[in-house]
């Protein structure tokens, strides 16, 4: 291939689940996933699925809450959207705050249900007045992008930080985030860093990833590359794949640390395994150099595909030029053409230069 499948440290956020598109909080503009935020399971219980089952058909609405979670994201259980629905229905009207959560998380993706925003906006907000800080996350989320209701970025902002103060670790890290970017706020890389420690400290494992990002940086504290390379593996152990994604960049571009790429490949391998699309792009970009893994066009073709069906712009781009190349893939100009369109809607600005010079 010409041109390299383009890696970089990326810092998104994620949380728990499936759904709605939210922006990249990479400067790659790569689409990720808006996570559905529905309590889990009890990681101490010897089977979580059996005592929920029992606990919801004695009447207990947080039983049935639970059993409602595990089933939305298919954990420990085979994944049942409708009888999902039916439960978080039963319990949020039973006037449990975090059901109405995962309701109006179903509402807004359309999961058993015509998709529906406004409704989504609704149970956010009555979970939020609630008490459950989860609702007051994913009701920010929607003012900031005007998902069913209007954009108020102020409005965002302060759901955002009753969230972060109501323990809701996930919207700290999403505050350090926009702190650290100066997005909707002053920028202030200090405040970021008291938001991704206190974040990580109480377990969520995004907020370390993005501590390990500001250390890496020496971004609002000292640069201690050390301390950054242990924070990326303790997501990336603990199953939150972009800390392996970010830490193989930096093993394969010998930033900060010697240059591994036969490391860096096993990191990106074990992060696309885990879902992790940016994992996958880097992935692709090691078989289209032959870096750290014998060369393999195909393998690499096969990755951006994945990459790109998975929402990253970038990996759409690289696609494209393989079909125009007929590189690891037979030549298709037209698929080409359309691969190239639809990065460049996904916000690729290097695709959107090349239509418009084919235009031209």
């Amino acid at each position: 291939m010409t041109s390299t499948v383009r890696v970089t440290l990326v810092i998104l956020v994620a949380i728990a689940a499936t759904s709605a598109c939210r922006e990249s909080r990479n400067s790659e503009s790569a689409k990720v996933t808006k996570p559905v935020r529905v309590a889990p399971g009890d990681a101490a219980d010897p089977d979580p699925v059996a005592h929920y089952e029992q606990a919801c058909s004695a009447g207990e609405l947080h039983g049935c809450t639970n059993l409602a979670s595990l089933l939305a994201l298919g954990r420990g259980i085979a994944p049942d959207a409708p009888r999902a629905f039916t439960l978080f229905e039963r319990s949020c009207s039973g006037r449990d705050m975090v059901a109405c959560v995962g309701l109006g998380a179903m509402f807004e993706k359309g999961l058993s249900v015509a998709k529906d925003l406004a409704k989504a906006v609704a149970l956010y907000r009555q979970s939020c007045t609630g008490g459950a800080m989860k609702g007051c996350f994913n009701l920010g989320a929607m003012y900031e992008h005007g998902w069913g209701i209007d954009v108020d970025p102020a409005q965002a902002l302060a759901l955002y930080e009753r969230a972060c103060v109501g323990n809701e670790l996930g919207a700290c890290d999403y505050l350090a985030w926009m702190y650290d970017e100066g997005r909707g706020v002053t920028a202030d890389p200090r405040k970021a860093v008291e938001l991704t420690e206190r974040a990580c400290a109480g377990g969520e494992l995004a907020g370390c990833n993005r501590l390990a990002s500001l250390l890496g940086r020496g971004r609002g504290i000292a640069k201690n590359t050390d301390r950054a390379v242990k924070l990326y593996m303790r997501a990336c152990d603990g199953g939150f794949f972009l800390g392996c994604s970010n830490l193989a960049t930096m093993y394969a571009l010998g930033r900060e640390l010697a240059l591994d790429e036969a490391r860096a490949a096993k990191l990106y391998d074990r992060a696309c395994t885990g879902n992790d699309m940016i994992g996958c792009e880097g992935l692709a970009w090691l078989y289209g150099e032959g870096r750290g893994v014998a060369i393999d066009a195909a393998r690499s073709v096969a990755l951006l595909d994945r990459a790109c069906a998975g929402g990253v712009p970038t990996s759409c781009r690289k696609l494209a030029e393989a079909y125009a190349e007929g590189w690891g893939v037979a030549e298709d100009r037209v698929r080409a053409a359309r691969l190239e369109r639809q990065a460049c809607a996904g916000g690729d600005e290097s695709a959107c230069s090349q239509a418009r010079r084919r235009a031209d």
